[in-house]
């Protein structure tokens, strides 16, 4: 398209729009594995061949090169999870996940994940998968998402490492998950995009999952009692149900 620039003024609000077509998918998963784990990147632009007019006169094969500087995701920091619930048995064993994530971006892009997979850990132990659905993380923005997924059975030392995450979230301790990325299917994808999916790969996040600081009781069923009565001075012993 024509764009018209004034002398010491430039174009100061270009808003551009095109087609980005990857040619290599792995050089371009490399650059998306940078954006994610660094706080900025340097985006040249550059061409040979720019057609300029001025004064009247036409000239061609004008070259042209910028370097602009943006912010990049960094790991992104701060992400924090509310209103975690249990709700029920999952169907495939284990118990149904539930709860809401809040995603802050520093990077000044912005891009729509679609469906994204978390694997979700504990102290190295695998809690189960969770996914999030239609999320879109905004430019220098937050983002807020439904999490769901499964916490899958454990045996051995994972036992006691789900008891430990329960008693500290029962005392209303804050925990620390280890969430990893995993597949990445965005709208209009069939599948996962390999490339983005190599990226998120690589990230793991901190995120805080708040202790439990109250919980409300509304009902409390024994069904059924056995208590032990002994007299010691006849050596009887008496049963109760």
């Amino acid at each position: 398209p024509i764009v018209c620039a004034a002398a010491n003024t430039g174009v100061p609000n270009y808003v551009t729009q095109g087609q980005l077509v990857i040619a290599d998918q792995v050089q371009f998963a490399s650059f998306a594995t940078y954006l994610l784990h660094n706080p900025s990147f340097d985006w040249t632009i550059s061409t040979s061949s720019l057609k300029l007019t001025a004064l009247g006169t036409i000239f061609n094969g004008v070259s042209m090169s910028k370097t602009v500087a943006l912010k990049a995701f960094n790991d992104l920091p701060g992400v924090t999870t509310s209103n975690f619930q249990l709700p029920s048995d999952g169907p495939a064993g284990g118990i149904t996940i539930s709860a809401d994530s809040t995603i802050p971006s520093p990077a000044q892009l912005g891009i729509d994940l679609g469906n994204v997979g978390f694997p979700a850990y504990f102290e190295n132990t695998r809690i189960g998968p969770l996914t999030a659905s239609d999320l879109v993380l905004p430019p220098e923005s937050s983002a807020t998402s439904h999490l769901s997924g499964q916490m899958i059975p454990q045996t051995g030392s994972g036992l006691s490492t789900i008891g430990k995450l329960f008693s500290e979230y029962l005392s209303a301790d804050n925990i620390t998950l280890n969430v990893q990325g995993d597949a990445v299917q965005p709208p209009g994808a069939n599948g996962p995009v390999t490339w983005l999916s190599a990226a998120f790969k690589t990230l793991t996040l901190d995120v805080v999952l708040p202790g439990r600081k109250k919980f409300d009781v509304s009902s409390l069923t024994v069904e059924e009692s056995f208590v032990l009565m002994i007299n010691r001075s006849s050596n009887l012993s008496h049963s109760l149900i």
